[in-house]
């Protein structure tokens, strides 16, 4: 086997394994919400069989893995994500409260549009009362200003633990000019809260839009909360499914798909919201599909999403 394509959704969780020949062989496992790994693993193991393998094997084998998912989507929509806390530059508080215009429209229809009374902000996923400010400044050539106030970055912690929080995004002004600020408080937050997930802006969207940056890190710690990415909860799985008769299992790289067609090599969840049907726009690049398709002599081939 060389790669495995990934598809969890509301219903089913998908599995395409893809042979060095272009063999191509489906499965298909009902997905199990809030508890997405055992769906996973189900699908997997019927893999497996119809491979006439086992699983030990077959995660032996493998050199990627390509995951794309409408449980976030879901999840987001029904707002059962994780508690989140967002950490911002001290007087930058209120960006995610106030929004954008966008955000009192969104869904209306063009006649609803003229109507002042269906126009409402959306209650946002962090609360104010979690939002905390941090003293230090950093300009647009991305020269220190101001330094970071490491105390402040400790009081939060010590609020955040309290409260019980699941997930933290960090996002500094002018941060994806320098993001000395934001690693040292990665670094700080993960001695005070470990097992907290914790998103980070200039890592997940190193790009000018104060707003779009910190609503983007915000979601990404929405979804990246406790059970939130199966194929992270893999690694412990892979190294329990080792055997003496296949040796060691491999490492896959692992393509997280986004839903503007991108995608990401990493650890992380990131935001893989609207990711399924993303993947028939980028799959044609980066799926195992399109890969071993090239490799198959297709040279014109198209992937679709259909959601059922």
């Amino acid at each position: 086997m060389s790669s495995i394509g990934i598809d969890i959704g509301g219903t089913f969780t998908d599995v395409v394994v893809m042979g060095d020949d272009g063999s191509v062989s489906t499965t298909k496992s009902p997905s199990t919400p809030g508890r997405l790994l055992e769906g996973l693993l189900a699908a997997l193991t019927a893999a497996a069989e119809k491979e006439q393998t086992d699983l030990a094997a077959l995660l032996g084998c493998i050199d990627r893995i390509a995951h794309g998912t409408t449980a976030a989507t879901n999840a987001f929509i029904e707002r059962r994500g994780a508690r989140v806390a967002l950490l911002t530059t001290r007087g930058f508080e209120d960006t995610m409260i106030m929004q954008r215009m966008m955000g009192m429209t969104a869904g209306l229809s063009p006649s609803e549009l003229t109507d002042y009374s269906n126009r409402c902000v959306p209650d946002p996923i962090v609360p104010r009362s979690l939002i905390f400010g941090i003293r230090e400044r950093v300009d647009y050539r991305g020269d220190v200003i101001a330094p970071l106030v490491e105390q402040d970055v400790y009081d939060a912690a010590a609020r955040i633990r309290e409260a019980g929080i699941e997930a933290v995004a960090v996002s500094y002004l002018w941060s994806f000019k320098n993001s000395a600020h934001e690693s040292r408080t990665r670094e700080i937050l993960a001695g005070e809260l470990p097992g907290v997930y914790l998103s980070l802006s200039h890592e997940l969207v190193p790009r000018l839009g104060e707003y779009e940056r910190t609503a983007t890190t915000v979601i990404n710690a929405y979804r990246g909360g406790p059970g939130a990415c199966a194929v992270i909860a893999l690694r412990p799985v892979r190294r329990s499914h080792r055997s003496e008769a296949h040796g060691p299992v491999m490492r896959p790289r692992k393509y997280y798909l986004f839903r503007h067609g991108g995608y990401i090599y990493g650890r992380g969840c990131y935001c893989s919201g609207g990711s399924q049907p993303a993947q028939g726009n980028r799959g044609r690049q980066v799926s195992p599909v399109a890969a071993h398709a090239g490799r198959a002599g297709y040279r014109r081939r198209r992937r679709f999403h259909c959601r059922c």
